[in-house]
This record gives structure tokens, C-alpha cells and sequence, in this order.
């Protein structure tokens, strides 16, 4: 007996009788694979980007520069890729494991950029936690950043310090996916970046951290942005560019 698995028809004794642990997935547009760890969260992540596209929602027609704050593995830089072959993508992940996967699924593309550390309100030291407030173990898109220095630290960047760091005039997209930490980043002591992002795409965490949502509204107001909504990503669109 066979069942078919994407596009392929494979004998259904393997998944019987084996664990599977990785998938290779050839992704459309782009000439390459990427990989699925099944032990982990990868495949409920790339269901969210590129079978239910939760990204697609009025990006801009044209794209130069976009900001991935929280790449996870890769996903979502390949998909931004995929429709933007011509972008420059800045790509954000804390997570050692996981900026070691989004690396490989993202090696060989041209103006992609992998940064290991996460994004808060000004540059610092951060731990990460693996626990969520209960106890319960975290899978790798739910990793979370925590103030104070110790074992396991990353670093840490505001999002006016990576506009300097790579020398930013405008950036078209900011995807944010931070796990409360868009609380802090919204925080930062200089936000003269704000009016030079074209449209943000934003998961707030308002269970995990309360008031992230309002820090995120606060800044990107009704007057400046107009707003909209897909899954679980709020999308802010300026109204009028400061550059």
C-alpha cells in the first residue's frame, strides 16, 4: 500500500515502521530544498508561511529592503525571497540551534543577510529560556528572551541600532515574530525609524507578555498607518514615508 505525501507517493510501511526525522521540501521559485526537523515545530511553521501564506497580505509591489526580526529557520526569509528575488533581507534569530538551520536553508542566496541574537529596546545581553511560565518546555518557535546576563546569553539589538549597523535609509517590510520581546523593541529610547518603515507585519504576545500588544498599537497609530490582519500577524502600512 502507498500514500501520497506532497507530490510523491511513498510506501506507507516507512511511516509504520519509522520514525521520520527530517523531510527535504523543494520550495517553488527558489532552486533549493529545505529541511523539516519533525521532532520540532518546522512543520507547523512552514504550513503557517508557505501553504497558508500568512504573509501575503497588500505588501508592497516592490521590495528593496526587509527586516526579519525572529527568522526561526529560515522559512520565512525564503519566502520574502521567493516573491522579492531582488531584496535585501536582514534576518534576526537568537535561537543557536535554530540560526544554525536558518544558515543552511538560506546558504548561497544573494543579499541575505543572518544575524545571531535578538531584538529588544536598546543593545544588550540577554538570556534565553526554554520554560514557558508554567514549567512546560518550549519547542523552537516559542524560545524567549530574558533581561540580565548569564549562561546561554545572546546578544541583543534595538531596531534603530541595526538601521545604523547596516547603513538603513528605508526598510520596505519589518516582519516581527518575538515572542513578547515587540514589547521592548517598541520601547526603544530612539524611534526616528518608525516613519521609515514602509509596512510591518507583526505577531503580538499578549499572553506571554502582557501589553504588547499596546506597546505595538501606541507607536503605530491610525493617524500614521493604516492596518490590517491575517492569521496571527497584524500588518501596519504608512500612510506617508518620511524618506
Amino acid at each position: 500500500m502507498r500514500i501520497r505525501f506532497g507530490k510523491n507517493e511513498v510506501p506507507v510501511e516507512v511511516f509504520k515502521q519509522f520514525v521520520v526525522d527530517e523531510l527535504n521540501v523543494r520550495l517553488p521559485g527558489l532552486d533549493r530544498t529545505v529541511r523539516l526537523r519533525m521532532h520540532e515545530t518546522d512543520p507547523e511553521v512552514f504550513n503557517q508561511i508557505w501553504i497558508r501564506e500568512e504573509y501575503d497580505k497588500d505588501l508592497p509591489s516592490e521590495c528593496k529592503v526587509i527586516i526579519d526580526a525572529g527568522a526561526n529557520v529560515g522559512y520565512s526569509v525564503l519566502w520574502f525571497k521567493a516573491r522579492y528575488p531582488d531584496a535585501r533581507v536582514i534576518a534576526i534569530e537568537p535561537d543557536p540551534t535554530n540560526f544554525s538551520c536558518l544558515l543552511e536553508n538560506t546558504s548561497g542566496l544573494s543579499d541575505v543577510t543572518c544575524l545571531h541574537g535578538a531584538i529588544w529596546s536598546h543593545e544588550t545581553e540577554l538570556n534565553l529560556t526554554y520554560r514557558g511560565a508554567t514549567g512546560h518546555a518550549l519547542k523552537s518557535w516559542g524560545v524567549r528572551t530574558l533581561a540580565g546576563e548569564g549562561p546561554g546569553s545572546t546578544r541583543a539589538f534595538s531596531i534603530s541600532s541595526l538601521f545604523t549597523r547596516y547603513g538603513l535609509g528605508q526598510v520596505d517590510i519589518l516582519k516581527m515574530d518575538i515572542e513578547g520581546a515587540e514589547k521592548e523593541a517598541f520601547q526603544d529610547s530612539d524611534m526616528s525609524w518608525v516613519p521609515r518603515v514602509r509596512c510591518f507585519a507583526v505577531e503580538t504576545h499578549e499572553r506571554i507578555k502582557p501589553g504588547s500588544r499596546a506597546a505595538v498599537f501606541d507607536v503605530l497609530t491610525e493617524e500614521q498607518f493604516s492596518r490590517g490582519r491575517k492569521g496571527e500577524n497584524f500588518f501596519f502600512y504608512a500612510k506617508h514615508s518620511a524618506v
